[in-house]
């Protein structure tokens, strides 16, 4: 796979920031996980740190379940809270309404 920074054409585009021109929580992932697959932390940081979070949470969360599955060869659901998609769908939409704001400091977090 090419870099994603040099080669546009190589992935889909957003569709969310294809119709609307804005950026969803999602946007910059994909450079943000290639920079941090090429030791980049602070580069990919800055394409997407919301989502980044949200993956290396899902990581640790995931982490118990997969070594039981591994070890006894059963599958066990990650225990959440309850409110935990109200509180990601809550924060997704706050990320996204901050990063779509057009003045300082909010600007740079576009990815």
């Amino acid at each position: 796979m090419g870099d994603p920074h040099s080669e546009p054409g190589l992935l889909l585009p957003c569709a969310w920031h294809s119709l609307t021109g804005l950026n969803c929580p999602g946007c910059g992932m994909t450079r943000a996980i290639y920079d941090l697959m090429h030791g980049q932390l602070a580069e990919g940081v800055g394409h997407n740190a919301f989502g980044l979070l949200v993956l290396l949470t899902t990581l640790i969360v995931l982490t118990r379940p997969v070594f039981i599955a591994l070890i006894y060869n059963r599958w066990q659901a990650p225990l959440l809270p309850s409110w935990t998609a109200r509180a990601l769908i809550i924060s997704g939409l706050l990320w996204a309404l901050l990063r779509n704001l057009p003045w300082p400091p909010f600007t740079s977090l576009a990815p």
